[in-house]
């Protein structure tokens, strides 16, 4: 990651480790971490305001590499704030059911934007201004924005996609955790 950025997003982790580490409840924690996330990404932005990119390789890089680093913990915090709120509380078998709908909806996910996410995680580089450049945002993505879309000038195309990925990545790990302390082991693949 370039320094410009790498103090942001080491700041944010110890933040958010220091959070993880104190003596409350979840939800409360989740609740400071999801803010913590937010905040990081808005001051980032703000410093991107400011200084730019120096050339369309940095543009690119920043978008594919280092954005989706912060966007996708807001989209983890914002998927454990609420399951914590909405998770039944006692019924074994609802809390399955709950597990098993957001595993369909990230299944879902992958099934819709998985032609993209094949060029991403394949590192390919042909469509890169395509899809990491600052352009123009449609209908479609306008329906979607989130808290760090909103802003053209730190946005492009694929912004929502990236970031649903990381916070996919995280919350599968999450998830495979409370269903193990329900009991039930990971499936092969």
């Amino acid at each position: 990651m370039n320094k410009k950025y790498l103090q942001f997003y080491d700041d944010m982790q110890n933040d958010l480790k220091r959070f993880k580490e104190l003596d409350l409840p979840e939800l409360d924690i989740a609740t400071s971490c999801f803010k913590c996330t937010g905040n990081y990404w808005d001051n980032l932005a703000k410093w991107l305001r400011i200084h730019g990119f120096e050339n369309k390789a940095e543009e690119i890089d920043f978008f594919k590499n280092v954005k989706p680093r912060f966007t996708g913990q807001i989209e983890y915090y914002t998927h454990l704030y609420r399951a914590l709120l909405f998770l039944p509380n006692t019924d074994r078998d609802e809390q399955l059911h709950f597990w098993d709908m957001e595993g369909r909806i990230m299944k879902r996910f992958f099934e819709l934007n998985g032609k993209f996410l094949s060029y991403y995680v394949g590192s390919k580089t042909d469509m890169d201004e395509q899809y990491y450049v600052r352009g123009e945002i449609d209908e479609m993505s306008f329906a979607q924005i989130k808290i760090y879309t909103s802003d053209a000038f730190t946005s492009c195309p694929y912004d929502q996609v990236l970031a649903n990925f990381v916070g996919f990545g995280m919350w599968g790990e999450y998830m495979k955790e409370q269903r193990e302390k329900l009991g039930v082991t990971p499936s092969a693949p």
